[in-house]
């Protein structure tokens, strides 16, 4: 069963759709704005910390007691450390280029035929990514597989009305 759906997942990446498959991964790619939103978070944790960290400065500056103020200061201190490491650590580039992604393909060749000697693990990783959905049918041993690209979504319900 799982060959029929490695050939498949192969089969996007084929001459004849591949194209379509690129265009498909380059539009559907929003993992720049997920970076930038991730840098503006980080960002703003800085300047939360320099700002915590500069009034701890002049309470100290004016008379407080030190010792009050120790755990606050470290405290913003170690959390401007940890958003700089983050900050530093992160791509500076998330998204890929059209030729980029046409070298990565070309460089994997038969996707479908390497699916097949994958192990396991990776497999069900590649699986639950791609929200593809196994059952198995003991009666007739067939395997429905059902892909739900929406998975990810969430509808809300709320209830309205007077209090």
């Amino acid at each position: 069963m799982t060959p029929a759906v490695n050939r498949w997942i192969g089969s996007l990446f084929d001459p004849m759709h591949r194209s379509e498959t690129i265009e498909t991964l380059l539009v559907e790619d929003d993992a720049e704005d997920h970076r930038i939103e991730h840098v503006e978070d980080l960002r703003g944790r800085v300047r939360a910390a320099k700002i915590t960290m500069d009034r701890v400065r002049k309470a100290l500056d004016a008379g407080w007691d030190p010792v009050e103020l120790r755990e606050q200061y470290n405290a913003a201190a170690a959390e401007k450390q940890t958003a700089e490491r983050l900050l530093a650590s992160l791509p500076t580039q998330a998204t890929i280029t059209r030729a980029q992604l046409e070298e990565w393909i070309d460089e994997l060749g038969d996707i479908g035929a390497a699916l097949n000697v994958a192990n396991p693990e990776e497999l069900n990783q590649l699986y639950g990514s791609l929200r593809l959905s196994l059952k198995y049918h003991h009666a007739d041993q067939t395997v429905d597989v059902e892909v739900d690209p929406m998975g990810d979504r969430v509808d809300k319900v709320c209830v309205r009305g007077g209090t």
